[in-house]
Parts: C-alpha cells; structure tokens; sequence
C-alpha cells in the first residue's frame, strides 16, 4: 500500500530516503528501485506533495489500521547526460567505422565514461540485433561478403563518474555495407596421365572469386627439364588440355601450366601456377618378334609354320630377327603346354647347371658365350625374363646369341605339344606384341592298355584286348607288332585289338612314320596278360539239409557250400535275386533264418583279369527254420456253434504257423468220435480233416485236442501235447422227444403265418393239463382246384405223442377248423387265445382277417372272438357263441394285431386288443392307426370300448399290440400300443420313422389317453433313436424275466442296424418316465445280432414261459433272415433264459446263448429259405401238459411254402442249439 501511494504521488526522483517522525531510515530506494515502483523524473514543484506523503500501513491480510506521517528527503536533482553520437569511416567490405562521442557531454561538467555495443540490420530501419563481441568504439568491417549490404550502428552508454548516472546513445544507421572487387584466390591443379600420347588436363575448380563473381581463365603449357627446373612456355599450349605427342619430343620433360583468372570487376587478372607433373613417360612398345623364318632347325623343310617338329637338340630361336638395340631393354618367355621339369625329360635350359624347374633369380648368367645376363623365372606363371644385368637397352648381337642359346632337348618318350610365347620389352618397361610359336616334340607314340580290370587295376592282367595309341602326329601312320623280331602290321584309328594271351616285357611294340616318311623310335609295352574268358559260375548247396526230403529246400541248418570256386577268384553273394551284393570269404556262408524263393539266393566268382561269371542260385525255394511249429488254430465248422443231424459230418480245420507233414487221425483227439481224411492244399500250413460224430451222444459239449508229434519239413517237432482252444461243440436234431412239426395243408398255404395257444378251449375237462394248438394259414385254398385264396385257422387239440403232424391229413381235427369263404380276407393272420373274456372258466379265442370286406368295404377287416369251442364264424358273426368287430372304413385292416390284454379294469373279466394301423384319423392323417379295447363281459357280448388313435398320418399306431401283463406293479393288467412308423423328435431333430412303443397302464377308472401318456401319466413312452428303425414292429409283455415282481416288455426293431436287427428287453416297473432307447441305462437290455448282417432280429416277440424250468420267465425272438446250418435265410428262434437283475448286463449277443452259461439256447430252421416268408412265436402253452413250458415256431414258407408249425417242448436240460 505505501509503494501504492509513492507511485500516485511522483513520477521519478534520484534518490528517495523515507524515514518515520523519529528520524530513523525505514528504507532508501535505489534508481532502480524506483523504476520498479514506476517514479520517473518530475519538476522541483512537486516536490512538497513528497513530503505531506501518508503512507497507509496494513497488515497481512490487507487491512489499514494506522496512518502516519512521513517524510521524504530528495537529494538535489542531477542534471541528465545530454549530446549527440555520430559514426566515422567507411561502410565498405574490409573497411572500419568509429563512434564518435565528442558530442555527449555531463552539464555539471563530470568526467564520463563511455561503453559500446555495436549492432548490425538488414535494412536502415530495421531490427538491430547486437553483434557479438563488438563492444570497443570502433568496428571492422568483414572481408568478405558476409556483411554486404548489412546496415551497422553503434549504442554508446555514458556514465557520470561520480553519481554513476548513466545515459544510453544510438548512432544514426551507417550506409549499407559496399561490396569491393577482390582478386581470386585458390591453386590449379593437373590431372591425366604424363606419359607419351596422354593427355594432361588444367583443373580449374580450385580458383574462386571472393566476390562470387565469374572468372575467366586463360592458359599457358610450359615443360621444364626438371621438376623445379626453369619453365619455358610450349608454342600453342594454350588450352584446358594438352596432349603429348608420341616420340621422343617431351619423353623425361616436366610439364606444367599457368591459369590466369580473371573476373568482371577488373581487367586485371591473378596468375595461378600447378605443380609439375611427373617426368613424361615412354609408353611406345619395342616391335613385334618376327618369328615369320620359321624359326629353329628342323628335320624335314617341309612342316608348316606353328606345326613345328623340332628334333632333340636343335635351337628353337637361332635367327630370330631382332629390332634395334635401343629398343630392348628385356625379353620375356612364357612357356606353354605341358612341359617337364625334371632331370632328363622335356625342359628348356639356360646352361647346363641350371633348368627351368623353379622360381630363381640368377646374375651373371653365361648365354650364347656372353656373361652378364640376369635371370629371373617364375614358376607358377611360367615366365623368364633375361635383361642385361647392369640394366640399359640390349645390343642386338648380343640379343641374337642369348636367343639361340636356348635349347630344347627332348628324352621323353610321349609325343607332346608345347607353345613359346617371346615378347621385347623396352627399357621403360613396354612390353610389345607376343609371338607364340606352336610344335610338337619328335617323341615316339604311346601305347597302354585302354583298361587294366585285374583285381589292383595295375598289375597288367586285363580282359580287355583293346590297346590305345597315342602321341600320333597330325598326318602320321603308324605300326605294331607282337613279337620284337616279328613283322610289322599296320595299324588303323588308334587302337588294336589283341587275342588273349600273356605277352612279355618289350614284346608288343608301336611306331609312327611322319608325313615325311621318317619312323620313330619304337615304343614297346611291358609285360601284361590279356584273359578273356569267363570262369565257370559256382555251385551253392546245404552244408546239411536237416529237411523230411533231401531235396525240398527245408533245412534247420543254413550253413550254405560254394563249390567250383578258380584258383585267385574272389566271389560274392546276394540274397536278393542279385539287387546288392556282399564279398563273399572262404567256401561259403550262413543263412540267416527265413524263407528265400527260387533264384533269390545267388553267388558268382570274379577271376583275376575282372572276368566275372554268371550266376549259380537256388533253384528252388529254400527255408531255413530256426524255430519250431506251432499250431496257429484249430477249428470246427469255422469256429461257429457245430449242429449236426444224425449221420452228418463237419470239417475241422488245423492251421499251423508254417508248414509240416503229413497228419494223420491219431493227431486228433475227439471225445465220441474220429477225425479223418488229413490233407493240405497249401503245402502244409493248412490242414483240413472231417469230423465224423457218428457215435456221439447228446452231450452239452466236446473238446477237440491236438495230441500227436507232428514235424516241420525242416525236420524240426513241435510242442507235444498241445491242446487247441476249447470248442463247445453241441449237435442235436429235433426228434420225438424235444418237439414235433405240424405242416401246412397244400403249396401256399403259409400255414404257421401266425401261431398261438388255445389253451382248455376244446378239452372235454376244463382242467385237462395239455393246451390245444392254434395255425394260421392266411392263404389256405379249400381244395387244390379253388380259384382263390379265403385262409383258415386250424386248430390241433392237446397231445402227448410228439409224432409228426401234417394238416392235408387231418381235415377236419378235433380242435376244428374254420374258414370264412370270403376270398382274399387272409383269414389266420392272427389266431390266439384271448384269455377268459367271459369268465366261464374257459380260454376263448380270437381270429383275424384283415383284409376281410366285413360288409364295410374292402380290407376294411374283422375280429371274431370265440366264446364257444363249437362255434362257426358264421355262428359268431350272427351273435351266437361270441362277437365279432369289423373295420369302421375300407382298408382299415382291422385284425392287423390282436392280443389278449388281460384283465385292464379290475372287474374279472379279461379284456381283447385288436388293432386297425391303416385307420385314417382325417383326411390330412392317412394311415394314423387305431387301437381299440373290448372289455369282456358274461353275457357274451363285446363290452364298452377304448379307441386310441394316432393324429399323426402313417404312424401305423396297432401295427403290433400286447398285453397280458401287470407291467408296474399296480395289480391291473397293462398293455403296449406300437406305433413303428412315428417319428421322434430329439432336440430340433426329427428321426423318420423311429418308432414308439406307448405302455399304457391298466385302470379301473379308465385308460390313459396317448397324450397322458406322452405327458408322463398313466404310462410311459419309449422312443426309437435312429431314422428307419422301426421301434415297435413287434411288442410283447413277456412276464417277470428277472424276478423283481414286475411283468417285463419286449420290443423288436428288425430294421435296426441296417437289417441286423434288434430287440430290447425292457424292465418293469412303477416309472412313468419316457424310455429313450439310444441310452436306456439300466432300464433296459438290448438284445443284438452279432453275426448275421440282414437277419432281421426282433421280426417276432413273444414270452416263452418258464421254458427251462428255473423259476424265471423266458423270452423268444425271431429272426427270419439268419443264415443259419441249413442254409441262407433258413431263420432262427432265440430263447432267451431268465435270470436274477444282477446277471444282467448292458447287451446281450443273442448268437452265442449256450446253456453251458444260463443264457438260452437257438432253434434253426430245418432249410435255406424257411424264414423268407417271417416267422410267428407263441409261447407259455403246455401241449403235452407236463408242466413245462413249451413253443410254437411258426415258419410259413418252409416245407416248399405249405408252411410248417414246430412245436418245441420245454425242457431243464437242453442243447444250446437244435436244427428242426
């Protein structure tokens, strides 16, 4: 607050003391201090206002709580520093300004002091910027352009001595700086080459104007005679370049040249001298050697130029024409071709103590009788080069000595080419043009074996007979003979043939004669032998062959014999019919274990000239066993279950890991029986035998044992005592006392279609024991001439004989038999009992035709359900003696499936199913199906009715229906509706005709509907799982199987696995819960074909009773396309034993039941085809009435499609397999 209120009362003062009332200082402000505040200089009439100052002060947060009283005291007021600053001097390049202070004066009359800072600009009224370091009262100018045209002024500070007030002064701007012409600078530099016919060139680019300006250049070649010599100027040597003519002018002569340069500014010009080039070098070869005389001696004048022959001893270069001495400082010798160096070969010589077979530098070399020489040869480069040894040119005479001193002399006895190359070269080093002079040395030809194939490949013995020539000069003949004083043959191209023979040292002999009739020496071979004849090929056999027969190839020992083996021969063998080979040592080798095909094993012999022979080999399969047989696998009817009738046999089957010899009937042993006629079709690997049961008895099984020594063909024995795998082998036929067969009336009956049990219905005593039986023949004929088919249903009372039955024979029987007139109504198609509708003690009886017209149109069907052992159909169908049921509309096919339900409701009276699967539910649901329930009554006729139907088209609801059973445990009778045609939906998938089967359970109160069911209540729901599988196509409740007090259900999926088949044994139980069947847990047993690929499983269901007498309830399931003993698609009917839950597993392979294990035993049909029309089950009746079990087998297309009935007594010990 109180700088504040100095601020407001004065501009500037010198000095400010404040001072509080008591005199003391509170604080001096400096000059700078009041430039701070803002006081800037006033007049003296303010300064009372100074004094009369108040001076708020506050505290720290800005509150005035005390006001007092200053007072100011000013020092007299200085006058100001006043006065101009001017500049003197030049505002040039290099020039200098001064600042001028004279006209800045103190008023007072005080020394002042001045300080400087020079500044530089672009333009006059620019913006300066300090120059560094240019702070004294004048300035230089640079010398150069940097600060041409720059514009320069100095600021002068002056300071009072005594107050130390100070001033600050700016010069006016000086003129822009003048640029002054300066003269170049730089240096002129040579570049080429200073030698004879160069060119020398003047590089310029070193000279530079300071200015910038251009320069021009002139110029002015001069030489001197030494480098730093006196220069003389060369006439027209005036321009950029110079070229140096060739000759002896300027050779040794230092050349330079002056460059004056010259720019605009002046007319002056700067003279520039190079440095001197080297002394100007001799670049002009010597001349050519002149080799056109031919040179050397030769001995025939008649060899062409550069086709020399030079004769041992001859100069090669005497006479050659030699330039001017001054012209040859050196000559140099290249040789060419394929010298020799050695002592006594090719070689070229200086003199006799010195040969040109290293490198080697020698002085005072002695050639053509003058001394003084030096020498210097390089070996890798093949070059002599011969100087005088004081240097200088050589004279001639002396040239042409050392030339033709140089000899070549000749000892080898190859003809060889060889090349010289000479060349001059001058004293400054240029080397001329080269001459090559080309020959060959007059060497005798060479002769040599043109391949030495003996064992070393050089100990002369070949069976090559060609001999080569060689070294043969260009139009030269030549001759050989084979004995050194024989005659002379002429020879051709350059080989010769020899016969074979062993010729000594210098005996065969090869001379040439040259163009001029001039033969050579002879050349002559060494000792040699020439052997073209083939050795024998050897012969390889067994050391010992340990085989059955001396000659098989079967042996323990491969120890292997070469035999015709030559003297020095070496042999070698292969194993592989001769793809590799191994040196072979000694007369022979071993095999090593295995087998090796004819020609596989091969040894040839090598002689010593490289004759190698042909082959010997096996010449037919060997074996060499190191191991002994053993028995790879002993078979009865190719492992499957053995069934055989009375008299048959069966073949057994003995494989072995490798041949052996011969069996015979003592080597097997069967239990009852003999195996005979051993024989082999593959060498005695595979043995077959018959198996010939004649005195078996009807035992549960027989074991087959390998007991004898048998041999390989090696000779070594098997194991004795070995025992086959155990084969359970159960044969059996039906025969009187296991069943009996009841056969359709005539051809195409089908009797046996459908079969089932009739139960007391026509016993005299309602409590006779014996069961009466029920045929269907759905195209049964009233006499061999009838046009058309109507079917019947046979009836067959109770029996305890177990004869044969046939029914052509026994029209009409006791049990009766009825028809219904009615062509094409398939009358048998269903035929059973139905329980005691009624409740009169008896069983009454149902029989369907479901293509019957019923009066309703056609195949609408009809059920006829018998209450009177008596009645007819027609009795029935006018009301008397039971009821009848007909389709509700045309191709319905009522009577499809029908089924005795058992008692549903409670009220004890047994109820009947029967179903129509082609029943439209509308006209967007053809072929739906409908189930309908009768409930019985006592007044004999059909009770009130249950009608379950499909609304989904072709889902065949009835297809197949059951009941009889108390499935969970309730008391009341339940029943199963198939639909095998529905589909399943899983997830977002729907599986085409998977099938279902609905369990709907009894009940008093009424049956649930099939969406209660599907629901969850009153039944359960089970799924088929695959498309096309059919789930349904056969359903049967088949009582308590595993004895956990719940009746069991079977249903059939003969579509299942591409026709394999397929059946599941489903447990009862109190569950509402939906059966899925792909992953059933442990709700159910799937029942599978392990063997036969389309042998429809599960075509037919049914309970089987208490079959085996065991206390649990049994199952039967036909499958008419197994192929079975009899033949293709002869069917078969697996009984399936039960037993406790925990014997049970997940699946069960219903081809291998045996009653060795519990699991249930197989009845085949008696012939191929006999189960091409289906097969029919029905089981749980008692024919004889011993109290067991028994079953009807019905297969309508055997016995030539008359149709056959077997009718199969239960037992407690049984076969696991019987053939009807």
């Amino acid at each position: 607050n109180t700088l504040a209120q100095l601020q407001a009362l004065a501009s500037a003062v010198d000095r400010l003391m404040l001072t509080v009332a008591g005199g003391q200082p509170l604080v001096a402000l400096t000059p700078e201090d009041l430039a701070l505040l803002g006081i800037r200089g006033v007049s003296a009439s303010l300064w009372p206002e100074l004094l009369n100052a108040l001076v708020a002060q506050g505290d720290a947060g800005g509150s005035v709580n005390t006001v007092a009283k200053i007072q100011a005291l000013v020092d007299p007021l200085r006058p100001q520093i006043t006065g101009t600053l001017a500049l003197s001097g030049h505002a040039e390049e290099g020039g200098t300004l001064a600042a001028n202070t004279s006209g800045i004066i103190d008023p007072d009359g005080t020394a002042l002091t001045f300080s400087y800072q020079w500044q530089v600009a672009d333009t006059a009224d620019g913006n300066y910027t300090n120059i560094n370091g240019a702070t004294t009262s004048s300035y230089a100018i640079a010398p150069d352009q940097s600060e041409v045209g720059k514009f320069l002024r100095v600021v002068v500070t002056a300071t009072n001595a005594d107050t130390a007030s100070s001033a600050s002064f700016t010069s006016s701007p000086s003129a822009a700086v003048a640029n002054v012409n300066d003269a170049a600078t730089g240096s002129a530099a040579l570049s080429g080459s200073a030698q004879e016919g160069g060119t020398l060139t003047a590089n310029t680019s070193g000279i530079l104007d300071p200015d910038g300006t251009a320069l021009t250049f002139s110029y002015q070649w001069q030489m001197a005679d030494a480098a730093n010599g006196s220069y003389t100027n060369i006439s027209n040597a005036t321009s950029s370049s110079f070229s140096i003519a060739a000759g002896q002018s300027l050779l040794g002569k230092f050349l330079r040249v002056v460059v004056t340069a010259t720019n605009d500014g002046t007319a002056n010009g700067t003279s520039f001298a190079s440095s001197p080039s080297a002394a100007v070098a001799d670049t002009t070869p010597p001349d050519a050697v002149d080799l056109s005389a031919n040179p050397g001696v030769q001995s025939t004048a008649d060899v062409a130029f550069n086709a020399s022959e030079l004769r041992t001893g001859k100069a090669l270069l005497s006479g050659v024409q030699v330039p001017a001495a001054s012209d040859v400082g050196e000559v140099r010798l290249v040789l060419g071709g394929s010298w020799q160096t050695q002592a006594g070969a090719d070689q070229m010589v200086l003199d006799s103590a010195r040969s040109l077979n290293a490198d080697f530098s020698a002085q005072n070399v002695s050639l053509g009788g003058v001394s003084g020489w030096a020498c210097q040869y390089t070996a890798s480069s093949r070059t002599l080069v011969l100087r005088q040894q004081g240097g200088g040119a050589i004279p001639a005479n002396q040239l042409d000595d050392a030339l033709a001193a140089l000899l070549f002399k000749s000892s080898s006895a190859s003809t060889a080419s060889r090349s010289l190359s000479v060349a001059y070269a001058d004293t400054e080093g240029n080397v001329g043009a080269a001459a090559t002079v080309n020959l060959l040395l007059d060497t005798r030809p060479t002769v040599a074996l043109r391949a030495d194939t003996g064992r070393d490949g050089s100990d002369g013995v070949t069976k090559d007979a060609v001999l080569l020539i060689s070294g043969l000069l260009e139009g030269a003949t030549w001759q050989y003979r084979t004995s050194s004083t024989g005659s002379w043959i002429n020879g051709t191209g350059t080989a010769v043939s020899l016969v074979g023979a062993t010729y000594l040292s210098g005996q065969v002999q090869v001379r040439q004669r040259d163009a001029s009739g001039v033969f050579s020496a002879e050349a002559m071979m060494g000792a040699f032998t020439i052997d073209t004849v083939w050795p024998t090929n050897p012969a390889l056999r067994f050391s010992q062959d340990t085989g059955v027969s001396a000659s098989d190839g079967y042996t323990q020992n491969g120890s292997l014999l070469v035999n015709r083996l030559e003297t020095d021969a070496t042999w070698e063998y292969s194993v592989n019919g001769g793809a590799s080979w191994q040196a072979g040592s000694g007369t022979g080798w071993t095999l090593a274990p295995g087998q090796y095909l004819a020609g596989t094993v091969q040894v040839r012999q090598t002689d010593r000239a490289g004759n190698t022979s042909t082959s010997g080999r096996n010449g037919i399969n060997w074996q060499v066993d190191d191991a002994p047989p053993q028995v790879s696998s002993l078979t009865v009817n190719g492992g499957n279950a053995l069934l055989l009738k009375p008299g048959q046999t069966s073949t057994v089957r003995l494989v072995f890991n490798e041949p052996v010899a011969q069996l015979s009937a003592d080597d097997i042993a069967v239990t009852g029986a003999t195996v005979t006629g051993w024989a082999s079709g593959d060498g005695g690997t595979t043995w077959t035998g018959v198996l010939s049961p004649a005195a078996m008895t009807l035992a549960t099984g027989v074991r087959l044992t390998l007991q004898g020594a048998y041999v390989d063909l090696s000779g070594r024995s098997g194991p004795t005592g070995a025992q086959s795998s155990a084969f359970d082998v159960d044969t059996v036929a039906l025969d009187a006392s296991r069943g009996f067969a009841i056969t359709g009336a005539r051809v195409g009956d089908y009797s046996g279609a459908s079969v089932g049990w009739a139960g007391n219905a026509w016993a005299a005593d309602a409590n006779d024991a014996k069961q009466g039986v029920l045929i269907g023949s759905p195209n049964w004929r009233s006499s061999d001439e009838a046009e058309w088919a109507e079917g019947a249903v046979h009836g067959v009372l109770g029996r305890t004989a177990t004869s044969d039955l046939d029914l052509s024979a026994l029209e009409p029987l006791a049990g009766g038999v009825w028809t219904l007139g009615e062509a094409e109504a398939a009358l048998g198609w269903k035929t059973l009992r139905v329980g005691d509708v009624n409740g009169d003690g008896r069983q009454d009886l149902a029989f369907a035709a479901p293509y019957a017209d019923a009066g309703v149109g056609a195949d609408a069907g009809q059920v006829w359900v018998l209450l009177q052992s008596g009645a007819s159909l027609a009795d029935v169908a006018a009301g008397t003696g039971g009821w009848a049921m007909q389709g509700l509309a045309e191709g319905d096919a009522l009577g499809w499936s029908v089924a005795a339900a058992g008692d549903v409701d409670g009220d004890g009276y047994d109820d009947v199913l029967m179903a129509a699967p082609y029943a439209d539910a509308s006209a967007d649901a053809l072929d739906a199906g409908q189930v309908m329930l009768v409930r019985g009554r006592a007044d004999g006729t059909a009770g009130a009715s249950t009608v379950w139907s499909s609304p989904n088209a072709g889902d065949w609801l009835g297809f197949a229906v059951a009941g009889g059973g108390d499935i969970n445990g309730d008391g009341l009778a339940d029943v199963l509706l198939a639909a095998p045609d529905a589909d399943v939906v899983v997830g977002s998938d729907t599986l085409t005709d998977a099938g279902q089967v609905y369990v709907v359970y009894g009940s008093a109160t009424g049956m649930a509907s099939l969406a209660d069911v599907r629901s969850g209540t009153g039944g359960r729901l089970i799924n088929g799982f695959a498309e096309g599988q059919s789930l349904g196509h056969a359903v049967a409740v088949v009582g308590d199987v595993n004895g956990d007090g719940y009746a069991d259900m079977v249903v059939g999926a003969p579509d299942h696995a591409s026709a394999r088949g397929g059946a599941w044994l489903v447990w009862g139980g109190a569950d509402d819960t939906a059966l899925e069947l792909g992953n059933p847990g442990d709700r159910a047993v799937y029942l599978f074909n392990g063997q036969d690929d389309v042998a429809q499983l599960g075509y037919a269901v049914a309970a089987a009773g208490d079959f085996n007498a065991d206390g649990f309830a049994d199952l039967v399931l036909a499958a008419p396309g197994t192929d079975g003993p009899a033949g293709a698609q002869s069917g078969a009917a697996y009984v399936v034993f039960g037993k406790a839950t925990a014997r049970w597993g997940a699946s069960l392979d219903v081809t291998q039941l045996r009653l060795g294990d519990g699991s249930g035993l197989v009845y085949h049909g008696q012939a191929a085809g006999d189960g091409a029309a289906g097969m029919a089950l029905a089981g749980g009746g008692d024919v004889n009435g011993d109290g067991l079990s028994d079953l009807l087998v019905g297969f309508a297309a055997a016995a030539g499609t008359r149709g056959v009935t077997q009718v199969l007594l239960g037992d407690a010990v049984y076969h696991s397999q019987v053939v009807l």
